[in-house]
Order: structure tokens, then C-alpha cells, then sequence
């Protein structure tokens, strides 16, 4: 008869051989472009996505590519501070940089915060002139997203969207079968800003599915205050913000006007003055 020592020594050598097969597969199918919660739930997602190749942009940053319904996503935001050219995009270290750079209608990005670790983990926060500009601040072969690519990007993965009608009036709400956790990042926890609004990051605990395999992270935005007509980082943990081309924004998080979840989406028309990250596709 066994003693309970070796009950307990049995159970937990099953449990790390579980473990380990689990993360052989895992690694297994991450070769070969299959994520493996996306092989949980094949029937919801239907492999929807494929792994490309790395893009390198104007200054030899390389990202990865995800095909999801027709068109080819980097899966992380933009850290390139040159155009395709070679001519540099100025950087905001303070507030008042970046409101005299939007005055001056200057191309230029900023770190969250200004600060330089933040933008290693998260990417450049760009402003409207970085990102409509003719000289073109993507990897050559790629472009800025439509607010149509941001719409069919949600219509392919059938995820809810709220449409910003005053600034879209022709698009139609997406009342997809699934929430926005599909594009969110399982290592990032996303928080609830209405509950925690007031101590910034510290909340962070929802974690997204990343089924999509866009690995969307809540960098937060750089949102321009209207009363005081200046601009505040804010919503880290809880938020983030993607510029499409002609003032098209798409909020995803908490903090979005309609929804009340950490994982709801928002395709709206943006103030010049704020600043998002950029996330771009394949032409």
C-alpha cells in the first residue's frame, strides 16, 4: 500500500509531465504558425491566422507579420523614428513639445511619459503629421491601416465594434460573436480604469486571449485635454490607441465610451492633437 508521500511524489511527477508535454506542443505549434489556444477553440477561429516572415522599417527595427482574413498586420507598434527617406520624425520630451509640434504641424512621436523605457516596452506614441505624411512612416511594401482595414479586421474575426457614427456615419456597429480579448496580448494585463482610474497602471489583471495573434498591449494614448489645451499620458494598464489614416483612431480597452469591459473596441475619429501607436499592413 502506498504511503501519502508517495502519493504526493506521484502527483506531482504527473503534474510536470503534463506541463511539459503542454509546452512542447505549445512550442510546436508556435513553429509552424498555430497558436495553441487558438487550437482550443479551432471551431470559433478556424485558423484565421498565419505567421510571415520579419519587416525591417527605414532604421532596421524588424517586426513579425500575422495574416488575419486578407491582409498581412505587423503584430507590435511601430518604433521607427526616420521616414522611408531617412528623414528624422522629432521627438516630444515634454507636453510642450508636443503641443508646439502640433501647432507647428511638425511630423513627431514621444515616448509614454517621455520616458525611454516606456517606449522600449510599448513602442512610439506618433502624432497626426508622423502618420499622413507623403513621405511614409511604414516598412517599405506596407501602409497605414483604413478605417475600412481597421473594420474588416474585426468583421473577419467577428469581434464587437461600437462605430463613432458622428464621425462614421456610413459604417454600421459590428455586433460580432466575440470580444475584443481576441487581439489582446496574454502577457499584459489589461485593468479596470473605472474602478482604479486613479492610481494609473497599477491594475492590469484581465489578460486577453491573443487569438488573433496581434498581441495588442495597453500602452495608453497621449489624449489632449480640451479645458486646459494640453495633452496628458494616461490610461496605462487600461487602454490603447491606433492611428488609421485621415484621423482615424481605434480605441481598445476599458476607457472607451460605450463600453464598460476591458475588452471593448472603439473605431472613431480622433483630435488632431492626440497621439496613438501605429500598427501596419501589407499593401
Amino acid at each position: 500500500m502506498k504511503t501519502i508521500a508517495e502519493y504526493i511524489t506521484g502527483f506531482i511527477l504527473k503534474t510536470l509531465a503534463f506541463l511539459i508535454i503542454g509546452l512542447i506542443v505549445d512550442i510546436c505549434l508556435g513553429l509552424i504558425g498555430i497558436p495553441f489556444n487558438l487550437v482550443s477553440n479551432a471551431s470559433s477561429y478556424s485558423e484565421l491566422y498565419t505567421k510571415n516572415p520579419e519587416i525591417f522599417d527605414a532604421e532596421k527595427n524588424y517586426y513579425k507579420v500575422v495574416r488575419v482574413g486578407s491582409r498581412e498586420w505587423t503584430t507590435s507598434n511601430l518604433t521607427v523614428s526616420k521616414f522611408q527617406d531617412g528623414t528624422p520624425i522629432l521627438q516630444a520630451n515634454t507636453n510642450e513639445e508636443w503641443m508646439k509640434f502640433i501647432k507647428d504641424k511638425t511630423p513627431a512621436w514621444a515616448n509614454y511619459n517621455y520616458d525611454n523605457e516606456l517606449g522600449k516596452e510599448y513602442g512610439k506614441i506618433y502624432n497626426y503629421y508622423a502618420v499622413n505624411n507623403s513621405k511614409n512612416i511604414a516598412p517599405a511594401g506596407f501602409e497605414i491601416p483604413s478605417r475600412n482595414d481597421w473594420y474588416n479586421l474585426f468583421k473577419s474575426l467577428n469581434i464587437t465594434l461600437e462605430i463613432d457614427h458622428t464621425g462614421f456615419a456610413d459604417l454600421s456597429d459590428i455586433n460580432g460573436e466575440y470580444n475584443a480579448e481576441a487581439l489582446q496580448s496574454r502577457d499584459y494585463g489589461w485593468g479596470d480604469y473605472h474602478l482604479y482610474g486613479f492610481i494609473d497602471g497599477q491594475f492590469g489583471t484581465d489578460k486577453g486571449s491573443n487569438e488573433s495573434g496581434l498581441n495588442v498591449i495597453p500602452g495608453g494614448i497621449l489624449e489632449y485635454k480640451i479645458l486646459t489645451k494640453s495633452v496628458k499620458s494616461q490610461y496605462k494598464n487600461f487602454v490603447t490607441g491606433f492611428w488609421g489614416k485621415n484621423q482615424t483612431a481605434l480605441w481598445l480597452g476599458d476607457d472607451i465610451p460605450v463600453f464598460r469591459t476591458h475588452d471593448g473596441a472603439l473605431l472613431t475619429k480622433s483630435n488632431l492633437e492626440n497621439g496613438y501607436y501605429l500598427r501596419v499592413i501589407k499593401k
